[in-house]
């Protein structure tokens, strides 16, 4: 197993961070960047007795519902569905980062480095850096470089 490394020192513990910019390495010379947060916001469907799960905040949703029961999802299939308000608990799950490796397609390539370049204390400094990171190392223009877009604005193959 790859572990993490930053400014050359292997990490098992990450301090007060927002999020983490990252670069992989693979054995054919294939790059990735890319960004981790630490924690995410997961919103589950309140618990049936009516208690709020510990560490969650109670938030109501409207939610349309098909004949058979199931959530619609598609903008086009609400239309004229009178939508009814649920209960759900919202928590702050943490991340996997110590196993993580990166959401993009992976090469056939083994992984011989996972290294983080930069750290970010709020949301906005990591859309930033990230961004940051990737312009100035030309990811979409370098062969070498797995990223297909930069931002879902910026596509590999438009530019």
């Amino acid at each position: 197993m790859v572990h993490w490394t930053y400014n050359n020192e292997e990490v098992t513990e990450m301090p007060d961070v927002y999020a983490f910019i990252y670069k992989l390495t693979y054995e054919d010379g294939s790059l990735y960047i890319g960004r981790k947060n630490m924690q995410s916001v997961k919103t589950i469907p309140a618990l049936k007795n009516g208690e709020i799960r510990p560490g969650a905040e109670r938030v109501t949703k409207i939610v349309r519902r098909n004949a058979e029961g199931k959530i619609i999802t598609k903008k086009s299939e609400k239309k004229g569905i009178k939508g009814t308000k649920e209960l759900y608990d919202r928590l702050l799950v943490g991340s996997d980062w110590l196993d993580y490796e990166g959401s993009h397609d992976k090469p056939k390539a083994k992984l011989v480095k996972k290294e983080i370049i930069d750290l970010a204390l709020t949301k906005i400094q990591a859309t930033y850096k990230e961004l940051e990171h990737l312009v100035k190392n030309d990811v979409l223009f370098k062969a070498e470089y797995l990223n297909k877009q930069i931002n879902n604005m910026f596509y590999k193959h438009r530019i």
